[in-house]
């Protein structure tokens, strides 16, 4: 299929043409409704495939091309794009290569597009000390009565207890919440109910009888965290606070996603089965788990060498 180029565009950023609009609407229904994707992805892969037909057309390519990817994954590559999100948007061809060709019934053309190998990054970990100053902080600030203090200190706590992400967590709604435990959607649309331990129990309970009350609005749903405007908290804000928090506990800076990284290395540092962290955690592949043993060794190894008299 030829891109529509009409007068050669200069910038893979120009209009696509309303073929072209189509085509990843189509494919963005498709994730979320067939394959149960998570908004995230999806988002993620549309912004790839915005990308990729705006590189086929400004190089007056067919979209349809395995040339055409192996073009534009090498222009990726040489414009300094990480090896993991160069993998993700390989994934991203593929997935709409298949689909491309089941809809219109011709050949998939990046059925042979190989996927480059991601960095092998390991877990931003905090030790469990760290953690404790920086819910501890949370909890301080929790105590001057301000209803967002006291949601943000829940969300932390609860993030930690549950190794939720981000994505999970601003999702969840009250009906989610049950005695001991909480329903969660994960990635594929697939619910999980996860353990939760009794502080962030305590947390929760308290900025759902004193916090929450105090941001909802006439047109507050049932979101279970809400934000000053009484509507779902978005993630920046969550992601904004914890900077926030780890600068005034005195900590290394983290991301939300850290904290969920946290809880599985120091599961593991107490015994926990790897496949019980895995179901934990909702991971499809137990592989993806074992990367935070990879972790806690290293942990391990830097205790005996501080520690061990003939290290």
């Amino acid at each position: 299929m030829k891109v529509k180029n009409g007068d050669a565009p200069s910038s893979e950023n120009n209009e696509l043409n309303p073929e072209n609009k189509d085509l990843i609407a189509g494919f963005a229904k498709y994730m979320l409704r067939e394959r149960g994707l998570s908004m995230n992805t999806v988002t993620a892969y549309t912004s790839d495939l915005n990308a990729y037909m705006g590189y086929a057309q400004q190089h007056s390519r067919t979209i349809d091309s395995l040339e055409t990817a192996r073009y534009w994954l090498s222009d990726q590559l040489s414009s300094g794009v990480s090896r993991s999100s160069l993998a993700r948007r390989t994934a991203c061809l593929r997935s709409f290569s298949r689909w491309y060709a089941s809809s219109r019934k011709v050949p998939d053309f990046a059925a042979r597009l190989h996927s480059p190998t991601p960095d092998q990054t390991l877990p931003r970990v905090l030790s469990e000390e760290n953690v404790g100053k920086l819910l501890d902080t949370a909890r301080e600030q929790a105590e001057s009565g301000d209803p967002a203090a006291i949601r943000d200190w829940a969300i932390f706590e609860m993030l930690y207890a549950t190794a939720m992400r981000i994505s999970e967590l601003v999702s969840l709604n009250v009906q989610d919440v049950g005695s001991r435990v909480i329903s969660v959607i994960g990635k594929g649309n697939k619910e999980r109910r996860i353990p939760v331990g009794e502080v962030a129990l305590a947390a929760l309970d308290r900025y759902l009888t004193q916090a929450r009350p105090r941001l909802t609005t006439p047109k507050t749903t049932g979101a279970l965290f809400l934000g000053k405007h009484g509507k779902r908290i978005d993630s920046r804000v969550v992601r904004d606070s914890l900077l926030r928090l780890t600068s005034a506990a005195g900590v290394r800076s983290i991301s939300p996603h850290d904290l969920r990284h946290c809880a599985a290395t120091h599961m593991l540092d107490h015994g926990a089965d790897l496949r019980m962290v895995q179901e934990f955690l909702g991971h499809t592949s137990l592989a993806t788990t074992q990367r935070y043993t990879h972790v806690s060794r290293n942990r391990l190894l830097n205790a005996y060498q501080q520690a061990h008299p003939r290290a």
